[in-house]
């Protein structure tokens, strides 16, 4: 089973691995700042305390990208904070149970063998698309989301734009509240048809590279980089992935705004939802002004990206290869794993072999200590086509005329 750490690698890679950037010590003055529209509202009603709503980008969007300093205040001198869900109570266990797949089905298996090759070789994991083969396919989708990420306008790598608004709001010690809890968030994902989720990836396969994957990303975000509305609102119109689709968040949203409406009224609150539900006709924003509220879109000063530092753009590999670990032993050693059907070593014998076999090519590889995440994917590939050649090297040649064992292979 995934340990939280591997399976929050999975997700976030490589977020918790870059170099912090640094200051270049320029002495040009900054950009000036340009003041456009924000995925933030001013609610109101006769008799009610000014709220706020806003639509959020929780991947690849940092903060103060779409909610200005002089905006913050709106939060931070809140009565209440309301959200979504609380990802820090996401039970480990309930987590990982959801992300990995049961004993003997793989996503390479759902979608086939020839678009699980065309989707290796589109996303660019090669060989190392095999680690996520047992894990829901919403990981690998995700992965991919990250991958475009460098290429799109405005967004960065970085951006973990809830978890920021919500440290912020709970150092300022505003009362929060949320809107479901973080199991009923992942539930209600992870139970959609299967099918929604290889949707997409067999898309990516079909098309053989990522090219329309970073055009769509950078249409949703656009929401939160350049506060373009329209633009965001016909893309996540038109997304086949879930977990931007406001057709999929929609069904949810008039139940949310008899719930955000009850908090309307306890206070000056600020509302903060993922930028899918406050887009279209029946967005929360359309749906509040249905029922009475007045929606005010609000407008802020944004400076342009910082130019990237030297550093920017860099990953510390040590930390990706150590997370890693793991999941190469989980991958390899699995009931359906090479080792076990090509070697006959399974159980907790298997783990250990391959750890140690694994951490030597690590160590022969001579890898230096952070490297450009353009050729992070290529360094890992070598470690891992070592790992198979040097296993057979030492407990001999896999029988590849054991059908069970060339299918591992494969």
């Amino acid at each position: 089973m995934l340990r939280r750490a591997s399976l929050a690698l999975l997700l976030l890679l490589p977020l918790g691995c870059r170099q912090p950037t640094t200051t270049s010590g320029s002495a040009e003055a900054p950009a000036a700042a340009e003041t456009r529209p924000l995925a933030l509202w001013e609610v109101t009603k006769t008799g009610m305390p000014t709220s706020y709503l806003f639509g959020s980008c929780p991947l690849g969007v940092k903060l103060d990208t779409a909610l200005p300093p002089e905006h913050m205040d709106k939060a931070l001198n809140a009565a209440l904070f309301v959200a979504e869900a609380d990802t820090d109570l996401l039970g480990e266990s309930h987590m990982e149970a959801l992300m990995t797949l049961p004993e003997g089905t793989t996503v390479s298996s759902m979608l086939g063998p020839e678009d699980w090759e065309s989707l290796a070789e589109a996303s660019g994991f090669g060989p190392l698309i095999a680690m996520f083969d047992g894990m829901h396919p919403m990981v690998i989708g995700v992965m991919t989301t990250l991958s475009v990420l460098a290429d799109v306008p405005g967004a960065h790598e970085d951006g973990e734009m809830d978890e920021t608004l919500l440290a912020a709001v709970r150092a300022a010690n505003v009362p929060t509240a949320f809107l479901e809890t973080p199991q009923e968030s992942l539930d209600r994902v992870v139970g959609l048809p299967m099918d929604r989720f290889l949707e997409p990836l067999r898309a990516i396969a079909a098309a053989g590279d990522l090219d329309a994957r970073r055009d769509e990303m950078a249409a949703i975000l656009s929401l939160c980089t350049q506060g373009d509305l329209e633009r965001a609102s016909a893309a996540m119109a038109a997304t086949n992935d879930v977990l931007h689709s406001s057709a999929a968040m929609g069904r949810l949203n008039a139940q949310w705004a008899d719930a955000i409406e009850g908090f309307l009224g306890q206070g000056p609150t600020f509302v903060s939802v993922t930028g899918g539900r406050v887009v279209g006709d029946d967005g929360v924003p359309a749906l509040l002004a249905a029922r009475g509220w007045t929606l005010t879109r609000l407008r802020g000063s944004i400076a342009p990206p910082e130019e990237a530092s030297a550093d920017e753009g860099m990953v510390l590999l040590a930390d990706i290869l150590e997370a890693a670990i793991p999941l190469v032993v989980e991958d390899h050693c699995r009931e359906s794993g090479y080792v076990p059907l090509c070697f006959g070593v399974a159980g907790e014998q298997c783990g250990p072999m391959v750890e140690a076999v694994t951490r030597e090519c690590i160590a022969e590889a001579s890898l230096p200590e952070q490297v450009p995440e353009a050729e992070m994917l290529e360094l890992l590939r070598g470690v891992g086509s070592c790992v198979g050649l040097k296993f057979q090297d030492r407990y001999g040649d896999a029988p590849l005329e054991d059908p069970a064992c060339a299918a591992a292979l494969e």
